[in-house]
């Protein structure tokens, strides 16, 4: 598209500010999935059964 265009020039005005929503977005996703992390105690956590196998083998 040419950059001159008022359509270009729409999208692109849009596109900043879902840009900004999705940096937020993000940012608040890792912010909870930190503090989910920080408190939940790690014999409650979840694993899936291969990942808890290769575990088990490598744990001293």
């Amino acid at each position: 598209m040419d950059p001159d265009t008022p359509i270009s020039s729409a999208f692109a005005a849009y596109g900043m500010q879902w840009a900004a929503v999705g940096t937020l977005l993000a940012f608040t996703m890792v912010a909870i999935s930190v503090l989910i992390l920080r408190y939940v105690p790690p014999d409650e956590v979840p694993f899936p059964s291969s990942l808890q196998e290769i575990i088990d083998s490598v744990s001293l």
